[in-house]
Formats: C-alpha cells, structure tokens, sequence
C-alpha cells in the first residue's frame, strides 16, 4: 500500500492537500517515497537507507516549506489584499498580511534551499535553482529591510502597489534606498492582489519543477540501496482539557 496525503498526511497536510495536487504536486510524489507518515507525527521507516540525517534535514525543511506556502495561500484565498481600505482595522489587518506574506516567502526560501541541498547528486541545477530563487527573495528584502512599501488607492479604495524592484525588474520600480514615497505613483503598479498572487504562483511553479527534478535523484538513490518506504499507519488521537481528540502534526518528527 502506498502514502497519499489526503489519507495518511498530518493535520496540515491533509488541510492543504487541494493546495498541493494544484500547486505543489511534486511535494507529494517525494512525500509518498521518502518521507511518509505512520500517523502519530513520525516520517515512515526507510530501511538500509543510510543517510538517516540528510533524509532527516529533507523531510523537516520539506515540510516547513509546505506550511509558509500554505499559509500563503490562505492569505490570498481570503481576499485580504483586494478589501477597500476605508478605516484603520482594515488598514491594520492588510499592513499584517503585506508583511506576514513576505516573511513567509523569506522563510520558504530558506528552507527549500535546505531541503534541495539535502538531497546530493545534482550540484549544478541545485547551484541554478538558488539563483532563480533568489529574484523572491530580493523583494522580500526590500518589504522587511525598507520602509513601508507605499499603497495608492483607487476610487473605490482598492489597494495598489508599485512594483518591487529586483534583478529581473525594467523600468522604474520600488526599492527604500532609491525611492521616495512621492514617486510611487511615476512607477509601474498594479493591484496588489495581482502582484502577490503573481508573485506567489510563479515560486510555487518554480519550487514544483525542483521537486520533480528532486524525485528523480531520490528514485535512483533507492533503488541503488534497494529500498522503500516501509507501510505503517496508526493515526493516534489526543484529548485537550476539553476533552476533545485531535490528530498531532508533524509527520517529519524523528522516531
């Protein structure tokens, strides 16, 4: 019998398993040969493997990974970005979400570099992957290094932004140390619902083709050491003071 998310993931995992077949689909296909889950937060048995720690260093950064995106995602499923802003509770609550969002993309960004490193083998496209990662990473520098990002409203207080510079960015566009907030609407802006949805699924679609790139290495590494992921699951429950049960999360935990 074989892994899937929607049956054996933690309690994240089968919360964002829609997420993951639609934009992290290679997350899974790893998942389900090198991580598991025995469904009382360990990572399935892998026997005769004998880079415990790498597979270890992989399956915990892999899972970070998926909990910033997912989390992401949420945030743009909920329309915050695209609400009017016309009193300072919706004014606070955006401002939370800009910030929370780029925060979340640096630590995905970290993350996944240290998850792709853990697996050995394809130095050179690992080397290629961090530097087309790094264009998201600039722009999360210059939201939580640089002053405020300015926002222009339009007539119904919907909130745009001017685009962030980064490497691959032409033409005139935000960065704290060349801009002033009087110059904002000079740039080139957009919605900011479009510009951090635009942003987000151009990383997932990048961070997906590594995933795919990573299972071909991982597939040829187990067959090498004639192994695969031994079948166990018993999905433990646990009762808060209430009284109530719940799933414990956090399949990469070590046994």
């Amino acid at each position: 019998m074989a892994y899937t998310i929607k049956e054996h993931g933690d309690l994240l995992e089968k919360e964002a398993a829609a997420f993951i077949e639609d934009k992290f689909c290679n997350y899974e296909e790893v998942w389900k040969i090198f991580v598991g889950h025995t469904g009382n937060g360990t990572k399935a048995e892998l026997p005769n493997y004998p880079y415990k720690e790498r597979r270890t260093k992989f399956a915990e950064n892999s899972y970070t990974v998926l909990e910033s995106s997912y989390f992401i995602y949420r945030m743009i499923i909920s329309k915050v970005f695209m609400n009017g802003i016309d009193n300072f509770d919706a004014y606070m609550n955006f401002s939370n979400s800009f910030v929370s969002f780029f925060a979340h993309l640096g630590r995905i960004h970290d993350t996944v570099i240290k998850a792709s490193e853990a697996i050995e083998g394809d130095k050179e496209n690992h080397k290629k992957f961090k530097e087309a990662i790094r264009h998201f990473y600039e722009g999360r520098n210059v939201v939580l290094h640089g002053k405020k990002v300015p926002l222009i409203l339009d007539s119904l207080r919907l909130p745009k932004m001017p685009v962030i510079h980064t490497s691959l960015v032409n033409g005139k566009s935000w960065h704290d140390n060349f801009s002033i907030w009087a110059q904002a609407d000079q740039m080139e802006h957009s919605y900011v619902e479009d510009n951090v949805s635009s942003f987000f699924d151009k990383l997932m679609q990048l961070i997906n083709n590594r995933y795919a790139a990573l299972k071909g290495i991982i597939c040829k590494e187990l067959k090498a050491h004639n192994t695969q992921l031994e079948f166990l699951y018993d999905q433990s429950t646990f009762f808060d003071a209430s009284g109530q049960t719940f799933v414990v999360s956090g399949s990469t935990l070590n046994h």
